[in-house]
C-alpha cells in the first residue's frame, strides 16, 4: 500500500501534507473505486485525478 500512496502523491504532485487523503485514494484505487465522504472534496478530487483507472465518487457530508 505504501508504494501506491507514494504513486498517488507523486502523480498529483502533492507533498506529505496530503498523506492521509492519499491513503484514502490509494485504498479506493486498490479496490477499483469507492465512495468517499469528506468535508474537503477538493483534495480528494485532486489526488484521485492521478489514478484515472479508479472510480471515486466524492460526497460532502450532509
Amino acid at each position: 500500500m505504501d508504494r501506491l500512496v507514494g504513486a498517488v502523491l507523486h502523480g498529483a504532485q502533492a507533498g506529505s501534507r496530503y498523506l492521509v487523503d492519499a491513503h484514502v485514494v490509494a485504498l479506493c484505487a486498490r479496490y477499483g473505486g469507492g465512495l468517499v465522504i469528506t468535508s474537503d472534496p477538493d483534495d480528494i478530487r485532486h489526488l484521485a485525478a492521478a489514478v484515472p483507472s479508479a472510480r471515486i465518487i466524492v460526497r460532502p457530508p450532509d
